[in-house]
């Protein structure tokens, strides 16, 4: 009886909040990205947060599996146009963990200082070293 009740209230909670979203349809269509991990670290994801203008990137790393050892470098997170044209290209680094050895996600930010609805595809990609150590294009 008590399994029941709780899934009964655990699909009403799930009910009332995606119901919202579809009645509006507020929700924005995902933005397709290239994820380029290197370095003992793994990508695994990238989106643009819901409703922020300007434009900001969340996603998730992490260190490979059988990797023990720090893992450095930084990340670019690239912006491009529908027309392909580069519209932000910003560093972001993750919260990197105590270590230890563990592969546990971590997350990443960027705030990629363009209008949200500008953005049609997404790149982040890993890159050795600091980013104040790279030669400007």
């Amino acid at each position: 009886m008590l399994k029941r009740t709780l899934r009964i209230a655990l699909g009403t909670a799930l009910g009332f909040a995606v119901l919202p979203l579809a009645a509006t349809g507020q929700t924005p269509p995902a933005v397709p990205a290239t994820l380029e991990g290197g370095g003992h670290l793994r990508i695994d994801s990238a989106y643009l947060r819901v409703g922020d203008d300007p434009a900001v990137v969340r996603g998730m790393v992490r260190r490979d599996a059988l990797w023990r050892g720090p893992v450095g470098g930084h990340l670019h997170v690239i912006a491009y146009d529908a027309a392909g044209r580069q519209l932000a290209l910003v560093p972001a680094l993750w919260a990197r963990g105590e270590g230890g050895g563990h592969s546990s996600a971590m997350p990443y930010l960027a705030k990629l200082g363009v209008p949200r609805d500008q953005v049609a595809r997404l790149a982040v990609v890993w890159r050795p070293g600091r980013h104040a150590d790279e030669a400007a294009p």
